[in-house]
């Protein structure tokens, strides 16, 4: 029987030649992920030498010469050129009509510099895309995480109505992170947004919002700060997990029946798996959507953020089809 042609509607473009784990992890999970996935077209963007066997046959390969480092600035980002693994995926993302989207995870700063010179941002408002994630360990979203370090009050105002978009809660409920919840406390570039928000009927928002209470049923969805706080928090909430994660490791395995008793257990280890190097952001404000995946990502982490965009992709037809 002849086969069929398959029908390729929506394209993955990857830089599987950026991050710690380069190009290894990316390219397993690539082709984990397109003998899946036949309906979807991966263009895998990576040095030359980066694949030595076959691909999927709705993969497509393009070549580079250069890899931005994790060292480097985004000022040398830029005066690398098109010829590196990230700006060429970007760029292809940004020529390419149908619902497309792209990954990464290289270096973050380089990320946000190209991904505005390549792609372009929807708002002037917005000077740079701002980073968009779930917090590990909890069901909210949080924004900015690190790529815009002072925004004003009309500049985190819409950033709220941006990130509303792109998070999969309808009506979501959002609050502002600060060093109390009583309105009248804290710097005044938050009390003015706390207005700004309040008077927005197309925001669902229930006032200001301290950090430990990200992970408590309070019923809030998307929170939002500027980067350096944002990135502050993130990092010190990575790092608490890890710090915790070990000691109770170290704790029970002590003994040789905690030993026995986490080597069995499959629940703990998927728990500390899901958490670990799993964090995947979206690169918000830009024309078309771009995701940043942990530096340190293994196969399983971009795995995870393969399917992430398929379902944001998914989502991008829909909103076509609507309209």
């Amino acid at each position: 029987m002849k086969r069929q042609p398959i029908l390729i509607v929506s394209n993955i473009f990857v830089d599987i030649s950026s991050g710690d784990n380069a190009p290894q992890a990316q390219l397993q999970a690539v082709i984990e992920f397109a003998n899946l996935n036949p309906d979807i077209s991966v263009h895998v963007v990576g040095l030359a030498d980066a694949i030595t066997s076959g691909l999927p046959a709705n993969c497509q390969f393009t070549p580079v010469d250069s890899v931005i480092k994790m060292s480097d600035s985004a000022a040398t980002a830029l005066r690398m050129g098109r010829d590196t693994s990230m700006w060429r995926a970007m760029e292809l993302l940004s020529k390419c009509d149908a619902p497309s989207a792209m990954i990464s995870s290289g270096n973050t700063a380089a990320m946000i510099a190209l991904s505005k010179h390549t792609i372009g941002m929807k708002s002037s408002l917005l000077k740079r895309p701002a980073l968009l994630s779930r917090i590990i360990g909890s069901n909210v979203y949080c924004s900015d995480l690190g790529a815009n370090l002072s925004l004003s009050p009309a500049q985190l105002h819409q950033l709220a109505l941006t990130c509303m978009e792109y998070i999969p809660i309808d009506n979501p409920k959002v609050a502002i992170i600060n060093i109390a919840s009583e309105a009248e406390k804290g710097p005044e570039v938050l009390k003015e947004a706390y207005h700004l928000f309040e008077k927005d009927v197309a925001i669902n928002f229930s006032g200001f919002i301290e950090p430990n209470e990200l992970f408590s049923d309070h019923g809030v969805d998307l929170v939002m700060t500027d980067g350096l706080i944002g990135n502050i928090m993130l990092k010190s909430f990575e790092g608490s997990f890890d710090y915790t994660t070990r000691g109770v490791v170290e704790k029970v395995s002590a003994s040789l029946f905690g030993k026995f008793a986490l080597w069995g257990n499959r629940d703990i280890k998927d728990y500390i798996n899901r958490h670990m190097h799993h964090q995947i952001a979206s690169l918000v404000g830009l024309e078309k959507p771009v995701l940043k995946v942990h530096g340190r990502a293994n196969k399983s982490s971009f795995l995870k953020a393969l399917n992430s965009t398929k379902v944001s992709l998914q989502e991008q037809m829909l909103c076509s089809t609507a309209e």
